[in-house]
């Protein structure tokens, strides 16, 4: 087994206008519990991995373009008050970990939260997304998608 992590910054193919520098967060955004969700996509490897792993990165970072927040750093202001931070100085890669495996998937229990517990720790990420690649008896190389 290997893993391997990728950071995916957004592309600008859609040319979107800048978002704005912070999103004010509400008491509940900061004080739930996480919620993970885990999108199951099994498929055929169209050729190696490593293409398909190179499609996976292009279309993560156009999603991310369309969808900001996700790209940012949640911060504490002096006051207390928490933001999401999306200015220059707090935007972040969006990790992508790969996994290989030797053999079938036998379920994933990795979790990918940036929470420790219920509160949003400073300066933690908003999104992960993982990628394994598994070998079957059967059908060589497919790939399962967890996000």
């Amino acid at each position: 087994m290997s893993l391997e992590t990728f950071a995916v910054l957004p592309s600008n193919k859609h040319g979107r206008p800048a978002a704005p520098s912070e999103i004010k967060l509400h008491g509940f955004d900061v004080f739930s519990s996480c919620t993970q969700i885990r999108s199951h996509l099994t498929f055929m490897t169209p050729a190696s991995p490593a293409e398909c792993i190179d499609k996976l990165k292009r279309a993560l970072a156009e999603a991310l373009e369309l969808y900001p927040p996700v790209n940012g750093t949640v911060i504490t202001k002096d006051d207390g008050s928490k933001f999401i931070a999306l200015d220059d100085n707090h935007l972040q890669a969006t990790p992508l970990i790969v996994e290989t495996r030797d053999g079938p998937y036998e379920g994933d229990s990795e979790d990918l939260s940036p929470r420790q517990g219920v509160m949003v720790q400073p300066d933690s990420p908003i999104f992960a997304a993982k990628v394994t690649i598994v070998s079957t008896k059967t059908k060589g190389k497919c790939i399962k998608e967890c996000q």
